[in-house]
């Protein structure tokens, strides 16, 4: 099975690039790789910071691009955490492979993936997730939206994220500008800047819609098993930190803003563990 890997990255976070890049190469298969499409959400200077000798023998795969080659015109006011998540969408819409997986730039792989195991049936085994409290908005905005029911979300909820290529493309295109449609209704102008959805509720919610039912694409059972450290889980107790080294997660990220939690001890610990891992 061929999938194409799309990664969208900030300025300051091209450097975890190099660690994704080696964990790409230690822990999927060559032979499961179409592209590795690096969308450069920032100042449109990614491709002369990216080293590709970091992806080794996967660099002839590599293909870096801008947001404006999305056909998108960012709105000022919105910060790259916003923008990054129509990135995400348009990206994976123009994919050539049937299955696209999305990533952050802070997603480090850190087992092997056996795509026979991950795949059953063609369907990615990645279960559904409730939908939080935290997004009641959400799920009432999409609800209306669709004329559905939203309780679940695809899994695993955050990334890595498999999106189904033609019904990604299929949602693109049933919104007409769909560009400015994403940014106009979907986020307050004012600030905070408050975001109604994310792109992976809007593609859950759309899959719903259209066939009434996750399981025509996705398999009821997860086998997938990220790590995604988030700043309200060190805020809340620092030592959830060590979760990350317990070996069970198939991949493992840290927010950058979450390492103001983190002492010089921790962040040496985390630095060494990356040598280990991917050096």
């Amino acid at each position: 099975m061929l999938i194409d890997f799309v990664t969208v990255v900030y300025d300051d976070e091209v450097y975890l690039l190099e660690w994704q890049a080696k964990s790409l190469r230690k822990f999927i298969e060559q032979d499961n790789i179409n592209k590795i499409i690096i969308v450069d959400n920032g100042s449109q200077q990614c491709d002369k910071v990216i080293k590709l000798d970091w992806y080794g023998h996967l660099k002839d795969k590599v293909k870096i691009i801008n947001y404006r080659h999305l056909n998108l015109e960012t709105y000022t006011y919105l910060d790259g955490w916003r923008t990054q998540q129509l990135c995400k969408l348009l990206a994976s819409s123009q994919s050539k492979t049937e299955w696209c997986c999305v990533l952050d730039a802070k997603t480090f792989f850190s087992k092997k993936i056996n795509f026979q195991i991950l795949f059953t049936n063609n369907k990615p085994c990645v279960g559904t997730v409730p939908v939080s409290i935290w997004w009641s908005d959400s799920k009432k905005f999409l609800e209306t939206f669709y004329h559905i029911k939203l309780d679940k979300t695809i899994g695993p909820g955050g990334v890595p994220f498999f999106f189904h290529t033609e019904t990604v493309k299929l949602l693109v295109n049933s919104i007409p500008k769909f560009n400015s449609w994403f940014q106009d209704l979907l986020y307050e102008t004012t600030p905070p800047h408050r975001l109604l959805i994310t792109e992976f509720m809007l593609y859950s919610a759309f899959v719903m819609k259209k066939y009434g039912t996750f399981d025509i694409l996705y398999n009821k059972e997860s086998r997938l098993h990220p790590f995604n450290l988030a700043e309200w889980q060190l805020k809340a107790d620092v030592n959830e930190f060590y979760k990350i080294f317990n070996g069970k997660h198939d991949t493992i990220s840290i927010a950058e803003k979450s390492k103001k939690y983190l002492d010089n001890k921790k962040i040496k610990e985390w630095n060494n563990f990356l040598n280990e891992q991917y050096n």
